[in-house]
This record gives C-alpha cells, sequence and structure tokens, in this order.
C-alpha cells in the first residue's frame, strides 16, 4: 500500500470510528427507552427491523452507483446526514417516531458502509486482504464495542438525549475528517479503471458470493437477536443497570475486535473456510448458551465466546469477499451486497426474537438463533466447497475428450478504451476509416508493470470486446457490401464471441494510460489484451481478400449505421 493509499485507510478509518461510536452509543439504549414507553415485543423488533428494511432496498442502488460514480460523494453525505438524525431522535416523542427515524437512519446507512468498505477494498494489496480487512474492522468493531459503554455511562449521569447529542457530534467529526482529507472522485482507483459494473445477474450466481451472503446473513441474525433482546433479558430478568447492559453488549464487540488484526494477520495464511467455519460453531455454541443465562457473571462470558466467534470468522469472509470482488471487477456491488445480507439478518433477528418473546418465551428466541447459525454455516460450507477463499480458483471442470461447444472460457478486462463515438451509427468500420482520431487506454493499475517496454513499438494490436453487441446470425450484410455474406466472411460486431481487433498507432505511454492514434471502436469498451504489432510475423506475402477485393478501399469513408443496433434488430 503505497503512502496515498495509506492516507486514505486512515481517514476511512477514524471517520467510520467516530460515526460508529456514536450510533454504538445510542442502539443499545432504544430497547429499553421503547420498553419504558411501552412498546411489545414486536415494537422493539420494529424499532431495529425498520432501519435494516430500509437499508436493505437501498443498498444495491447506492453499491453500484460507487462503482460507477466514486466513493467519496456517498461516504460525506451519509455522515452528515446521521449527524440531521441525531437531533430527530431528541425530537422524537414516541414509538411510532422512532421507527420513522430508524427507517430514515437505514438509507443513510446504505451510503456508509458499504461504500466504505469497497473503497478499503479497492486500495487493498493481493494477498493482504485479511490484514487489512481486520485492521479496518477494528474500527467499527472497537467504535461498537466503546459506543454502548459510553451511552449507559452518559444515560445513567445524564440523559437519553445527552446520548443523542453525541452521536450527533461525532458523526459531524467523520464527516469533516472525510470531506476534507479524502482526495478527489476522479482520483479514485475505481474511477480510473472506467469499467463499467458487472451485471447483477452474473453476481447474483456466484455460488462464492451466495455463501459469504449466508453466513454474513445468520450471523447478523445473531448480533440482532442479542442486540435488540439481551438488554430486555438482562433489564426484566437480572434488573441489571443501563451501564451494566452497556457492558454486556460492549464486551462481544470489543473481543471480536480485539483479534479482528491477528485473525486478519492468520486469514492471509491459513485455510480462510476452516475459520469461518470454526467460527461458525463457536458462534453457535454461545448463542445457545443465552437460553440457560443465570446472572450478569454467564451472560458476560457467553457474550465473551460470541466476540470469539466473530473474531475468527469475519475477518476470513471479508478478505474472501475483497478477493471476489477485485476478481469479478464489482467491488462497491460485492460489498453491498455482505451489507444487504447484514440488513436482512438484523431484520430477521429483531423480528424473529420479538415473535418468540411475545408467543412464548424470550429465552427461546437464542435457542433459534443458534438453529439458524449452524444451517447458515453448513450452507457457507456447501457454497463454497469447491472455491480456495485464499485465492478466488476454482477446481478446473474435468476436461472432456472433444471440444464442446458449451464449454465457458472466462475473460476479464485488462482496462478500458475511451474514444469520441458514444453511438453505433456514423463511426468509423475500420482503423483505416479513423486514422485521425485519437484515443486513450486506462489499464487497471495491477497490470501496468505489463506495459515496460511497450514505448519501443510504433503500433499495437488491441483485442477488446463488443460490450453492446447482443446475438447474431450466422449471415449477414456487412457495412461493405448489401449482399448477406457467411458470418465469419465479415467483420461484423454481432458474433458467437463478440470480440474485435484494431491495428493503432501508439502515440504515448504514462503510467497505466495509453494514447493511441487510429481508433474506431465505441467509448467505454472493455479491453481484453494489448499486442505489439511487428510487421515481420503479421505482414503475409501474396493474400486474398475475398468479396472485399472490390470494396476494401471504401473502408477510408465507410461509416457505421444501425444494421447491427439491437434496438433496430428488436423492432
Amino acid at each position: 500500500m503505497n503512502a496515498n493509499d495509506r492516507k486514505i485507510f486512515g481517514t476511512l478509518f477514524f471517520s467510520i470510528f467516530a460515526a460508529v461510536t456514536g450510533v454504538g452509543i445510542v442502539v443499545p439504549l432504544l430497547p429499553v427507552y421503547a420498553h419504558d414507553l411501552g412498546a411489545s415485543g414486536i415494537y422493539i423488533g420494529l424499532i431495529f427491523g425498520a432501519f435494516s428494511l430500509s437499508r436493505t432496498f437501498f443498498l444495491p442502488y447506492f453499491g453500484r452507483r460507487s462503482d460507477k460514480k466514486g466513493r467519496k460523494p456517498l461516504i460525506v453525505t451519509g455522515l452528515f446526514s446521521y449527524a440531521v438524525i441525531s437531533v430527530a431522535f431528541i425530537l422524537s416523542k414516541g414509538v411510532e417516531a422512532l421507527i420513522v427515524i430508524r427507517f430514515i437512519q437505514g438509507i443513510t446507512s446504505a451510503m456508509i458502509m458499504p461504500v466504505v468498505q469497497a473503497y478499503v477494498g479497492d486500495i487493498t494489496p493481493k494477498g493482504k486482504e485479511g490484514w487489512i480487512m481486520g485492521l479496518f474492522n477494528m474500527s467499527l468493531f472497537i467504535g461498537l464495542s466503546a459506543g454502548p459503554l459510553l451511552g449507559g455511562v452518559i444515560k445513567d449521569r445524564f440523559s437519553l438525549q445527552g446520548a443523542f447529542a453525541c452521536m450527533g457530534i461525532l458523526s459531524i467529526l467523520g464527516f469533516a475528517l472525510s470531506l476534507l482529507f479524502l482526495p478527489p472522485v476522479t482520483d479514485e482507483h475505481v474511477v480510473k479503471k472506467g469499467l463499467p459494473p458487472l451485471a447483477w445477474s452474473k453476481i447474483m450466481k456466484d455460488r462464492t458470493i451466495i455463501g459469504l451472503f449466508a453466513y454474513r446473513l445468520v450471523h447478523t441474525a445473531c448480533i440482532g437477536i442479542i442486540w435488540g433482546f439481551l438488554p430486555v433479558l438482562a433489564d426484566t430478568d437480572f434488573s441489571i443497570s443501563a451501564s451494566a447492559i452497556g457492558i454486556l453488549v460492549m464486551i462481544g464487540v470489543c473481543v471480536s475486535g480485539i483479534i479482528q488484526i491477528p485473525m486478519g494477520w492468520i486469514a492471509d495464511r491459513v485455510n480462510r473456510k476452516v475459520m469461518v467455519f470454526l467460527g461458525g460453531l463457536i458462534t453457535t455454541g454461545a448463542v445457545y448458551g443465552f437460553n440457560h443465562a443465570t446472572g450478569f457473571n454467564y451472560l458476560f462470558w457467553d457474550s465473551v465466546a460470541f466476540g470469539i466467534g466473530g473474531g475468527i470468522a469475519m475477518p476470513a469472509l471479508m478478505a474472501a469477499a475483497v478477493l471476489r470482488g477485485s476478481l469479478i471487477d464489482a467491488m462497491g456491488s460485492v460489498m453491498a451486497l455482505l451489507t444487504v445480507a447484514h440488513s436482512l439478518g438484523m431484520l430477521i433477528g429483531s423480528v424473529m426474537a420479538g415473535v418468540m418473546m411475545d408467543m412464548f418465551d424470550l429465552k427461546l428466541a437464542f435457542t433459534l438463533g443458534a438453529a439458524v447459525m449452524i444451517l447458515g454455516t453448513i450452507l457457507f460450507m456447501a457454497c463454497t466447497w469447491r472455491t480456495d477463499l485464499n485465492t478466488g480458483a476454482t477446481p478446473p471442470p474435468r476436461r472432456p475428450k472433444y471440444p464442446r461447444s458449451d464449454m465457458a472460457i472466462p475473460f476479464s478486462p485488462i482496462g478500458v478504451i475511451h474514444t469520441p463515438f458514444t453511438d453505433l451509427t456514423g463511426m468509423p468500420i475500420q482503423p483505416a476509416g479513423a486514422r485521425d482520431v485519437i484515443g486513450k487506454i486506462v489499464l487497471d493499475p495491477q497490470y501496468e508493470p505489463g506495459l515496460k517496454d511497450l514505448d519501443g513499438f510504433s503500433h499495437l494490436i488491441l483485442i477488446y470486446h463488443f460490450h453492446r453487441s447482443k446475438g447474431f446470425q450466422m449471415t449477414v450484410e456487412p457495412f461493405l457490401d448489401t449482399v448477406a455474406r457467411g458470418l465469419f466472411a465479415t467483420r461484423a460486431p454481432r458474433r458467437p464471441n463478440p470480440i474485435g481487433l484494431s491495428i493503432v498507432r501508439l502515440l504515448n505511454v504514462e503510467k497505466n494510460e495509453l494514447t493511441v492514434q487510429g481508433i474506431d471502436v465505441l467509448d467505454q469498451t472493455p479491453l481484453l489484451d494489448i499486442k505489439p504489432w511487428v510487421p515481420a510475423f503479421d505482414i503475409q506475402g501474396e493474400v486474398r481478400v475475398g468479396w472485399m477485393e472490390k470494396r476494401q478501399g471504401h473502408a477510408h469513408e465507410q461509416k457505421s449505421d444501425d444494421r447491427f443496433v439491437e434496438e433496430k434488430r428488436k423492432r
């Protein structure tokens, strides 16, 4: 991690620490406050569930938007909104108002957590995902552990409104740090890449992401049960003070935060899947143990065990998520999905426990939480069974005895091509018709070392993906003809494998950016490969050009029309 990325990491760390500490001051006090106002278990569940519900709906949008437009605007807007919401808490007078405020707070939260985690993932060096995410998670866990302790003390010595005011002050501090010290959006890695986000349909079918999602869901459901109803259990069954309740909520988070760094370091060196599985077993036992609580000491050590389980599993889980997001170029989307799992887990856990409290007995909610936790751990293992979570690799399929037409051959863009052409119609059909057109190629920074010695070549072969091409036909009417020709005897863009090739002049190489001349492709085209053009290798002696013999000279002035545009084909 270079000096600039370390500055970004430090800014994100302290900004989120301040904001999360402020939230942690308030959240554990809400159940007791609502219970004192006469709220039933269902209403307490809704206070937490409203937050999770609204955040769940907005997370995919904000995660996707951060992949397209950058991270900083969403982060600073969300942190400032948290401060405004703290004022709304102070002015609220009833349970219904608390539910509404928490619903709005959920929307605000969707702007912050997944985007910040995606930003950290962007700047994480490969092979250090566990260490970096473990270090960053300390900001969350320490903030969440210090918050409840401070909240209990503030409430006991001052008032609940004082706790809300502290939340607002800390949120403003996080906002100021991010606004002043995060670099401009144009300098962010995700913006420099310029790659279009991966389709949601492809992300949602990834078995590894499904497994990560499932584990995060059930683990957070257990957190929802503990955060929402451990304070009620401690208050009603054992008459524990607000300060002591703060300690109970804090200690599990604190223990988990303390071991984040060593567990992250270990996650980069041992099997991450085993760490998640072990953490799941410990968490299951801890949640079940709350059903047999006898007093403060029992609740304290059971909370410690819960924190240990999460501290072992979460650095490995988040390291695997960062690696997966990097491999598929969808960091913001992957982090948004995991935060969706977090929100759904809080909703499911809190509402499920509320129903159990009203219909049966509160302690049975912890038994049900343990059952859900073990099922989610098993599902995680099933979905990631064939994936190496330390490298992201999956075992190759058994090699067929003969070539198969349904064999998938995955490719990932190495960069993006920027040109003046934004419309599929009216642009050159070959480099010969674009001799004066200047374009820029921006490579993913990880491929910059591969550009060494390239400036010694005058021309390059660009291999790219026709990303706007959908479907194909085996006979087409090419741009240079009015007669249907066999697809493979043309250079039509709609092909079984929509791959394009252009030879361009190289003008300049600057870090991970290339300036080229004679580019004939659409703006934002994903680049698959670059090769130097060498006449002795690529020019043949005697050639035939088939039906193009009498038409090749027209390529200089021929422009594309709408014959291969998908919208026209549908009409």
